[in-house]
């Protein structure tokens, strides 16, 4: 048996994936120290610093928080300083969305159609 299933969308929230610098990472630096690491990929990638400086990195390891780049930093990066995953093909941040709904359940079957099912 089935039943209906209305509701709506109350919200829908992009949250960045990435993390905050944990410390200051000098001009030239070539390892990030990065609060949460878990959002970047253990085998390299790219990231954002600050939204304005886009790097390569090699590897990230979540349980120290480091984040070997494959090329030093261009600039001087304050500790909390965002640091975004970062898509190459897109040219942007990633981020994931979530969202929030309302939704109640009928405690009435479904209608039935005239129209043959599609699913076994």
């Amino acid at each position: 048996m089935t039943y209906d299933l209305t509701g709506r969308v109350a919200a829908v929230n992009t949250v960045p994936l990435g993390g905050t610098l944990a410390e200051e990472a000098p001009a030239g630096a070539t390892v990030l120290l990065v609060e949460d690491t878990a959002d970047f990929d253990p085998d390299g990638g790219a990231l954002l610093l600050g939204g304005a400086e886009v790097v390569t990195y090699t590897s990230a390891d979540d349980e120290s928080g480091e984040v070997i780049l494959a090329a030093p930093t261009a600039a001087l990066w304050e500790i909390d300083t965002r640091v975004d995953v970062w898509d190459a093909a897109t040219s942007a941040p990633v981020s994931r969305r979530s969202r929030r709904s309302s939704s109640k359940a009928s405690s009435r079957p479904a209608t039935r159609s005239s129209r043959p099912s599609t699913t076994p």
